[in-house]
C-alpha cells in the first residue's frame, strides 16, 4: 500500500519458454479521499413543509448526491417518507474521482389523532359554558368568544362561530 502522492509501479513478465523477460512502468497519482460528515437532522412531524438537504459536508470541490426515502433532487418530501425512523446519505465524489459518504437518522413523528368536543347550541345573553370533550386532553380552545384562560365560551350576537381545539404533543407536533 502507498500513501498519497506520486508512486509508480512496474509490471514484469516473464515468458515461460524462452525465459525472456521485459516490464513496464507507470506513475500513479494515489489522492486522499475525502472526509464527508452529515449533520445531524431534527425529528419532525408528519406534516411538516418541503425542505432542501443541506447538512452533507463537503460542499464544493465536487459533487454531493442525498438518497433515502422521501428524497427527491436533494429535497425532503415528509409527506412522501412516512411516519417512522429514516436514514438519509450524502455520497460526495472530488474533483479527482475519490468517493466518499455519511449518513444522518431521524424520526418522522405523526400529527396527534384528535376527537372533537361536542358543544351545545346557545342563547346569547345565556351564562358562559366550559368547553371541554375534545381529546387528548391538555389542548386550548381557541375562536370568537372563547376566553383564553378559563376556555370558556360566551357568544354576545346571534351567529355560526368557529371554535378550534389546538393540542401540542410530547414530539411537539400539533393538530
Amino acid at each position: 500500500l502507498s500513501g498519497v502522492g506520486k508512486d509508480s509501479l512496474t509490471f514484469i513478465g516473464i515468458h515461460s519458454s524462452t525465459g525472456c523477460m521485459d516490464s513496464i512502468s507507470r506513475v500513479l497519482q494515489i489522492d486522499t479521499v475525502p472526509m464527508v460528515t452529515m449533520d445531524t437532522l431534527p425529528d419532525l412531524c408528519s406534516d411538516a413543509l418541503t425542505f432542501s438537504l443541506t447538512q452533507g459536508n463537503p460542499k464544493s470541490k465536487g459533487t454531493g448526491q442525498y438518497t433515502g426515502t422521501g428524497i427527491i433532487s436533494g429535497k425532503f418530501y415528509p409527506s412522501l417518507s412516512g411516519v417512522g425512523k429514516h436514514v438519509v446519505l450524502y455520497d460526495f465524489t472530488d474533483l479527482n474521482g475519490c468517493k466518499s459518504s455519511d449518513t444522518t437518522s431521524f424520526t418522522i413523528n405523526s400529527i396527534p389523532s384528535m376527537t372533537a368536543a361536542n358543544i351545545a347550541d346557545q342563547c346569547v345573553g345565556s351564562d358562559s359554558i366550559l368547553i371541554s370533550g375534545a381529546t387528548p386532553l391538555g389542548g386550548h380552545y381557541i375562536g370568537s368568544f372563547v376566553d383564553s384562560t378559563t376556555q370558556k365560551f360566551a357568544p354576545d350576537s346571534v351567529g355560526v362561530w368557529s371554535i378550534r381545539y389546538d393540542f401540542t404533543d410530547s414530539n411537539k407536533c400539533s393538530n
